[in-house]
């Protein structure tokens, strides 16, 4: 046992804190060992807000902060040149570079409303009064500018306007398989 005058407790609101990795082979399990000295995190920029929602998405972890949406590789590294093409490279890390999509598109604190179907990702954030889908060919699109921009900009900030101290506002989604849309659901909820 070692004993450290210096140490501390430090609360990370924007960081990926991971395991050592684990061997399915391997009798002994890995997935609860987090051996500091390896430094098992990934610290993303506080500026865009706490982590609200966290995917996996293929060989890769698609983060929504609050402000911010982000694709992490995991156990490899994305590698981009002045003309804009990028490279993947394998590499012994096990979170890579982080790879931001341009624009204030996070979810804000309702990561209830995010749903994820194949490659797709949507989601909604009622600051902005806004909607958004994900794909890996196009990048961060806002559909609800599509024909329903004043709809949905209207109806967040009347929620938010008419929520009480009591209250947030909740804004459930999910995806409807069968009819190829997104189902959106925004109200005030009574704080328990």
């Amino acid at each position: 046992k070692v004993v450290d005058p210096n140490a501390s407790e430090i609360r990370r609101y924007a960081s990926i804190i991971f395991s050592d990795q684990d061997d399915y082979t391997d009798l002994q399990l890995r997935l609860n060992s987090y051996d500091a000295t390896k430094q098992p995190f990934k610290d993303l920029p506080n500026s865009y807000g706490a982590i609200a929602s966290l995917l996996d998405y293929n060989d890769s972890l698609f983060v929504l902060q609050n402000t911010k949406a982000s694709l992490i590789p995991v156990n490899r590294t994305i590698v981009s040149d002045a003309s804009g093409s990028e490279t993947v490279l394998a590499t012994s890390k096990v979170l890579g570079v982080q790879k931001f999509y341009a624009g204030e598109n996070g979810c804000d604190t309702n990561p209830e409303s995010v749903a994820i179907y194949g490659n797709t990702v949507l989601w909604a954030n009622k600051q902005k009064g806004e909607v958004y889908k994900f794909t890996p060919s196009s990048g961060v699109q806002i559909i609800s500018s599509k024909g329903m921009k004043g709809y949905f900009r209207d109806m967040f900030s009347t929620l938010i306007q008419n929520q009480s101290p009591t209250q947030t506002v909740r804004v459930a989604g999910g995806y409807d398989v069968e009819h190829d849309e997104y189902i959106i659901s925004a109200y005030n909820q009574q704080l328990l």
